[in-house]
């Protein structure tokens, strides 16, 4: 069904009758809207770029050259953090780390939040990885809210890493944070602290909750753990931990 749909919304972009120009705007148009994380376009560009039409092929590669064109000069946000996403994947373009640094340093400029996180994400994964970077970058996304950047500071704090010390309380405060924006691998790495007490007090409730939390979104890594805290339980600490399950789902419904 996803397949044909694809299908049918691309083949909308080159309706009999219009012009090349047409056709590439409308390209064009579908990058600007995968860089607005809009899902359906995201998955045409992902169709076009893997076409086995040469005509499509090459429309998508000049729509590429024009939409980069584009993007050095308006100035928009969201098109300088996309472009820096297809430099650094090679999405499209020719992987280039360089490019990608500037594209997104381009948007921080402008107040990017997510460019930061993407430039602290970039040092944190890098081979070899640089924390010390890492950890700047990082750490001015989380304290303007990114959960990502939130999680990689408290994975930093937790494991020593690019700072002068491990500082488990900092960790979870961090994990926390990020946990709270539903970010499912904080979610698992604060319940573990919870269970353990390391960082925060002790709280198997607590603890259930997160790693419930966690589950819903990481069934394949996190349910067995689930399963094993769950014999370790009381029925009273079990239900405590469904009870705040469910408040916290009530509180942070699904947009």
């Amino acid at each position: 069904m996803r397949r044909a749909l694809l299908t049918i919304a691309i083949s909308c972009l080159f309706l009999v009758g219009c012009g090349d120009e047409t056709r590439l705007d409308r390209i064009v148009e579908q990058f600007k809207q995968a860089a607005r994380k809009n899902v359906q376009a995201q998955n045409s560009i992902w169709d076009m770029r893997y076409s086995a039409k040469e005509d499509i092929k090459q429309l998508y590669k000049e729509a590429i050259a024009k939409y980069l064109e584009i993007a050095e000069t308006s100035r928009d946000v969201a098109d300088q953090v996309y472009v820096g996403m297809m430099y650094s994947t090679g999405e499209g373009v020719p992987k280039n780390d360089q490019e990608a640094m500037r594209w997104r340093l381009k948007a921080v400029e402008q107040g990017s939040v997510q460019a930061l996180s993407a430039i602290g994400e970039h040092y944190y994964f890098a081979r070899p990885p640089n924390y010390e970077e890492a950890m700047k970058w990082n750490l001015m996304a989380a304290e303007k809210g990114n959960a990502q950047a939130q999680r990689l500071v408290g994975n930093m704090f937790r494991d020593g890493k690019g700072v002068p010390y491990t500082n488990i309380t900092e960790a979870g405060k961090w994990f926390l944070r990020a946990a709270e924006q539903g970010d499912e691998f904080a979610q698992r790495s604060i319940g573990e602290m919870y269970l353990m007490g390391t960082g925060v007090p002790k709280d198997f409730a607590l603890a259930y909750m997160w790693i419930n939390l966690a589950t819903t979104k990481l069934p394949h890594t996190t349910q067995d753990f689930r399963e094993a805290l769950e014999r370790t339980l009381t029925p009273t600490q079990s239900e405590e931990g469904q009870r705040l399950t469910r408040e916290w789902l009530e509180k942070h419904p699904k947009k």
